[in-house]
């Protein structure tokens, strides 16, 4: 089934009320269509997160060759606008902020309005459907993988060791946020000092260096969250930035490092990609999701992302939130000392045909009469009485 044909299915969803939300796969071809949602004559408003997405409408535009008529607008500047139009379009909805959301309410009040998103975490689909604008049509990231719209994906998840000295850090602010009440001057101080020291960690730092030197000779895109980190990792290109030749060439080049915070997460199309690393990431799905669009763009080979995750912090969680959307069995987990239920759900999922065991602390799984201890070269295999195994 073509992109047109699908675009018309979810169109022919949005029609039946004119109001709502369509989530797209990243990658599909949602500017086209919300052009092709507009009907002849009306007066639309076309807003979004950041002005780099503005570049992408216009460019949809100039491939049809259409008159429309349209006027643009940040999230940030639509109190700036009066109600003065036919169709509210909402690119990347799952980013306006509470006001914004009132904002984009009052414009669109009695008006056409569609909502545009790769994916909208829970929370986000339920704050939209309170005000009556729910999700009326989808189509997934795995569906356009199976139509061939988009290539595949692979996430590595890298677990690290904060260093003792920077463990006890860690304890100290995590004692002081819980002594605080919650949003008070000092528990804001604090979690700031925390996310500091997590950010800035040397080994995390040091670890993403190495194996960005085992790609030096492949198109790696690196995001991280903070524009000094961004400096370290290789060319950067980020709001601080005083021009985008860096971003131009890293588009068009067959390999290369460009190091990035937010401003390529959206609204950029990349040729050619095939590694995305994250030196850090936010809990935010749709934040995650967007950064892995970047190499989705179909092309030969599968997109490999590299996450880094600083055991025993609350990193853990922001990693696994960012996840929770994707297809979990295509998440891996590397490094040294895993924790066990990672180890035993990553193997469930990718053996599941195999029953697992543990023998004081280690995996293991029976063949035959035998025992197969799992490692990371080659499994060993014992004879071991059946009552010393424990089931996973």
């Amino acid at each position: 089934m073509s992109r047109e044909i699908i675009r018309k299915e979810l169109l022919k969803k949005f029609n039946e009320l004119r109001r709502g939300i369509i989530e797209a796969s990243v990658r599909f071809g949602k500017t086209r269509l919300g052009l092709m949602a507009i009907k002849k004559e009306q007066k639309v408003l076309i807003c979004y997160p950041r002005k780099a997405i503005k570049k992408a409408w216009e460019d949809e535009i100039e491939k049809l060759d259409k008159e429309f008529d349209i006027e643009y607008s940040t999230f940030r500047s639509l109190k700036k606008h009066n109600a003065d139009y036919d169709f509210i379009i909402v690119d990347e909805i799952h980013k306006a902020s509470a006001a914004e959301r009132a904002q984009i309410m009052r414009l669109s009040r009695g008006k056409d309005l569609l909502g545009l998103t790769g994916t909208l975490g829970f929370r986000s689909l339920k704050v939209w459907e309170r005000i009556n604008v729910p999700v009326i049509a989808k189509f997934g990231l795995e569906e356009a993988i199976d139509h061939g719209f988009v290539k595949d994906y692979r996430i590595f998840i890298r677990y690290l060791n904060l260093s003792p000295a920077n463990m006890g850090k860690y304890k100290f602010y995590t004692a002081k946020i819980e002594e605080q009440i919650e949003n008070s001057p000092g528990y804001k101080y604090f979690v700031r000092l925390r996310s500091e020291l997590l950010y800035n960690s040397g080994n995390l730092t040091a670890a993403v260096k190495k194996d960005l030197e085992k790609l030096k000779d492949e198109k790696v895109l690196i995001f991280s969250l903070r524009t000094d980190v961004a400096d370290k990792l290789g060319k950067s290109y980020h709001s601080k930035s005083s021009d985008n030749s860096e971003l131009e060439d890293f588009k068009l080049a067959e390999s290369g490092h460009l190091s990035t915070v937010d401003m390529v997460s959206e609204g950029v199309t990349i040729h050619n990609l095939n590694h995305i690393v994250c030196h850090t990431v936010t809990s935010n799905t749709e934040d995650f999701q967007q950064k892995l669009g970047r190499g989705l763009q179909y092309s030969e080979g599968i997109c490999k992302v590299l996450v880094y995750c600083l055991k025993n912090t609350v990193q853990e969680d922001w990693v696994e939130n960012a996840c929770k959307s994707l297809n979990q069995h295509k998440i891996n987990y590397l490094g040294y000392d895993l924790p066990l239920e990672k180890k035993v759900d990553y193997l469930k999922r990718t053996n599941p045909e195999k029953e697992f065991y543990t023998y004081y602390g280690s995996i293991c799984y029976k063949e035959g009469e035998q025992v197969k201890f799992y490692g990371d070269k080659k499994d060993k295999a014992y004879n071991i009485p059946k009552y010393k195994l424990t089931p996973l």
